[in-house]
């Protein structure tokens, strides 16, 4: 059995920029979940100073 050139230049092609796309979108996804875990980290140590100040009388 033998696949028409055509049919496969345009099945590769397809595979490469569904592959490429799937792997866009689980970089996207990656540095996503490392961006917010590093907010949640940074707010979590401003309201820990905060609250700290705030025992000892200072302004903030």
């Amino acid at each position: 059995m033998n696949i028409d050139p055509t049919a496969f230049t345009i099945f590769s092609v397809t595979a490469w920029l569904l592959g490429l796309i799937l792997f866009v979108l689980l970089w996207i996804f990656i540095i996503r979940t490392a961006v917010l875990s590093a907010l949640r980290k940074h707010h979590a140590e401003t309201q820990a100073e905060r609250r700290a100040a705030a025992g000892r009388g200072m302004p903030q």
